[in-house]
């Protein structure tokens, strides 16, 4: 299970992502949609500390991804962002 909890991203002045709640759980399908530049890949980056939120936690597995060993968290973890155009 993947859960965002009071998750928030600045760079400098700019909030990207302000206070974002969302359980994921194991074996969903979930699909993230937004405009450019909305933060869904910021979101995404945080599952792996490719980026680390400036407010909040994001946890895998009831264990926060801080806690986890950057090293070991990115050889088990893979994601895949699809990009869909539309018609």
């Amino acid at each position: 299970m993947i859960t965002y909890k009071n998750v928030g991203m600045k760079y400098g002045q700019n909030t990207i992502l302000h206070d974002v709640n969302l359980k994921i759980g194991d074996g969903e399908l979930f699909v993230l949609v937004g405009p450019s530049g909305s933060g869904k890949t910021t979101l995404l980056r945080m599952l792996n500390k490719l980026t680390v939120p400036t407010d909040g936690d994001v946890y895998f597995e009831d264990r926060k991804i801080k806690e986890y060993d950057v090293q070991k968290l990115r050889l088990d973890m893979g994601y895949k962002i699809v990009v869909f155009s539309p018609i």
